[in-house]
């Protein structure tokens, strides 16, 4: 019995399921460095902003 649409031969499979899975793992590995510079940006900017309520809470305690 014919079919309409005939199988690659088991190592072209192979093949490509083994290029999917390293295009996969390039792409997470891309993710996690551009979560890495998101929590550090994120941290100066936590730094930046204790620093300016700090020295606002100083200025109303001088003041006041």
């Amino acid at each position: 019995m014919a079919t309409s649409t005939q199988e690659a031969p088991e190592g072209e499979r192979l093949a490509r399921l083994e290029a999917t899975v390293e295009a996969l793992v390039r792409e997470v590995s891309d993710m996690k460095a551009d979560i890495r510079d998101i929590r550090s940006m994120m941290n100066r900017n936590l730094l930046i902003m204790v620093a300016m309520w700090i020295s606002v809470m100083v200025t109303i305690f001088f003041r006041g």
